[in-house]
């Protein structure tokens, strides 16, 4: 019987979707004709250099043809049949007989991503070794070819796990198209960017060794490679909740692990700082300002979605106590849960901060703090602004359009707007917006606060003007959200969930 058991659970961890994708690529001539074309490649560019080089060293024009072959083919051609093989079964609504298997949505993902990587590392292992023998050509270092080859493999598979993400945004009809011009266009950015980022870090590696720095080297490395995992990992997540069917979506996992990589994220500073050089505030100001980013991107999306628990969820809270039920409030879905979480993120990104400023021995009053910190505190008060500003516009109209999509719409719709103003007051006068006299109205259009912001905080001395521009935006948004916070709090812990 435990063998029985045992037999079944092992079954269980083999991903059917990576079988189907790699027994159709390793059987579809095309995928075999394109390795054999770069075998072909390989040998070509081989003899080609050779003969050029006329005895002399080679290595590196000879390793350079391998890197462009190699990032073509794998941030360009691997992440678009990922998108295209997820989005035809989009297109013949296949994807949803899937899903009524006992293969859930994250399994799903999951099985396309390993399939990916499967892919990723069988194009590796056959242009690699051809890619490391450049050495033995002279002319580059072997450091610089495994770390080029490293770093190439860590866009790869980001840029896989990207596509699969934008072919599941493709099953929101309203997104469809928009998905697709998007994805196009990241593959064509990443081409044109491509060769000036990889020159950029190998020139910075080679300056790095040859000043002695192999520990900021390695630290830069590795921490690039924890973003990679911990953004492959949020995108993962975000991509099964957008294919998970609705009574079972839930954002608790996207709110866990983006928490967990700020935290991750400060952990890497303070490593850095440990070991390479001490605590600046300027490593603090720049912490604030990248952790406050996703707060602001993904926060706006979760606090216009609407009131929700996923059922697996709900029987979780139901066996649990209620204390593990209201530490769970602020990763559910819903208006007063999401603005909790904004809070809480928040709050841990500016403890976190304030223990790095302490660690460098300093405080607020540095100019490039003043300024991080400042966007933080705007970044929240808008989000609560315009969320506010969405949502009574939206409860205006009538009641079969009080949707999170109607919700979303206007919230953009009102960045739009002030996009807009900010342009036509710019063009009409020739006027810096600094040289305006402050006034709290200047506080309901945020670029127009912002640039102020920007260019004021050069002299401190016009931070209560600034602080006084804020009250208005911030006092609508706070009010309006506490009291839907203490509304939504309520009916959770009462079992109410929608």
């Amino acid at each position: 019987m435990r063998t029985a058991t045992l037999r079944d659970r092992l079954d269980g961890l083999t991903n059917p979707l990576l079988i189907k994708e790699m027994y159709q690529s390793l059987h579809s001539k095309k995928f075999l004709m394109a390795l054999w074309l770069m075998l072909g490649c390989s040998l070509l560019t081989y003899v080609i250099a050779y003969q050029g080089s006329r005895g002399e060293a080679c290595g590196e024009g000879m390793f350079a043809v391998f890197m462009v072959i190699l990032y073509l083919a794998g941030v360009c051609v691997l992440p678009f049949l990922a998108f295209s093989t997820l989005n035809e079964e989009m297109k013949s609504r296949t994807v949803e007989l899937v899903h009524i298997t006992r293969m859930n949505a994250r399994k799903h993902v999951r099985g396309r991503w390993l399939a990916s990587a499967v892919k990723v590392t069988l194009l590796f292992s056959i242009m690699g070794p051809f890619a490391v023998a450049a050495f033995l050509f002279k002319g580059i270092g072997v450091v610089d070819i495994l770390v080029t080859l490293a770093l190439i493999y860590l866009i790869s598979l980001s840029m896989c796990t990207t596509a699969i993400f934008f072919a599941s945004l493709t099953a929101v009809r309203e997104l469809r198209s928009l998905a697709r011009l998007f994805f196009y266009l990241g593959l064509l950015g990443m081409v044109l960017m491509a060769f000036s980022t990889l020159f950029a870090f190998l020139q910075a590696m080679r300056y790095g060794m040859s000043s002695g720095g192999w520990g900021e080297m390695l630290l830069g490395i590795g921490f690039f490679a924890l973003q990679a995992i911990f953004g492959m990992w949020f995108v993962g997540a975000a991509s099964a909740n957008i294919l998970t069917f609705e009574a079972d979506k839930c954002s608790a996992r996207t709110k866990f692990i983006l928490l967990l990589w700020t935290v991750l994220e400060a952990a890497c500073l303070w490593l850095m700082a440990l070991t390479v050089e001490p605590m600046s505030r300027e490593m603090a100001a720049m912490f604030l300002v990248s952790a406050s980013w996703p707060v602001l991107i993904f926060g706006s999306f979760w606090i216009t979605g609407p009131n929700r628990v996923a059922q697996r969820v709900r029987k979780r809270l139901e066996r649990r106590g209620p204390v593990y039920k209201a530490l769970m409030f602020p990763f559910v879905d819903g208006l007063g849960s999401s603005a909790a979480y904004i809070v809480v993120a928040a709050a841990v990104i500016f403890v976190v901060a304030g223990l790095m400023l302490l660690s460098a021995g300093g405080g607020l009053g540095h100019r490039s703090s003043e300024m991080s910190s400042w966007f933080l505190v705007a970044t929240v008060a808008y989000i609560f602004f315009f969320s506010a500003l969405a949502r009574g516009v939206v409860r205006l109209l009538p009641e079969k359009r009080h949707t999170a999509k109607w919700v979303r719409g206007m919230f953009l719709a009102i960045i739009g707007l002030n996009l807009i103003i900010t342009i036509l007051w710019m063009v009409s006068t020739d006027t810096r917006i600094t040289q305006y006299e402050s006034s709290p109205l200047i506080g309901l259009f945020p670029i127009i606060h912002m640039v102020r912001w920007g260019e004021s905080l050069n002299d401190m001395s016009d931070l209560p003007e600034l602080i006084i521009e804020l009250c208005l935006p911030a006092l609508i948004g706070i009010v309006y959200h506490v009291t839907a916070v203490l509304r939504h709090f309520r009916r959770y812990m009462c079992g109410v969930y929608n």
